[in-house]
């Protein structure tokens, strides 16, 4: 990565845009969990997607975000 690179990601950073939603974050950090080998692991990853669908209000945003990154398709592969 150049020193222009690291500065752009910078600037990119400090106001906001081109940064993922928390919603894509929480979706991308649970796809590894979701492919452990560790079946506590998994099952402890499905219980955290309950409670973050339980929470008031995040239903909306996160359920379509859940489905463009196809965690449906990770959660199919545990059970």
């Amino acid at each position: 990565m150049s020193l222009d690179e690291g500065d752009n990601f910078g600037k990119i950073t400090e106001d906001g845009e081109g940064c993922p939603s928390l919603n894509v974050l929480f979706a991308e950090a649970i796809k590894g969990p979701l492919l452990s080998y560790d079946s506590q692991v998994q099952f402890n990853t499905l219980d955290l997607i309950f409670h973050f669908l339980s929470l008031e209000g995040a239903l909306g945003n996160l359920i379509q975000v859940l489905v463009e990154e196809n965690i449906a398709d990770y959660v199919f592969e545990i059970l």
